[in-house]
């Protein structure tokens, strides 16, 4: 974390960590802004697409991401695709 990482998922993107939102907690557009500003259609489609994408978690039917394990699966993207 900390640096700027470059994965790929589907099209070559540039993703800045340095500056995430400080919440605990992330909603999808949070997620979408991280990788990128891509739409809701291509993160449907990872989400569909790749089983390591972590899980949300419930809050009534808002779907919640733990802010640590989205920027650890972005890690883990970012070193298996260098």
């Amino acid at each position: 974390m900390g640096s700027v990482c470059t994965l790929v998922l589907g099209d070559l993107m540039t993703v800045d960590t340095k500056n995430p939102p400080s919440r605990a907690y992330w909603r999808l557009t949070d997620i979408r802004r991280e990788l990128g500003g891509i739409s809701r259609t291509q993160l449907y489609k990872i989400r569909r697409d790749d089983p390591s994408f972590p899980k949300p978690t419930m809050l009534g039917n808002i779907q919640l991401w733990s802010r640590e394990t989205v920027l650890s699966w972005m890690e883990t993207k970012a070193v298996g695709n260098t």
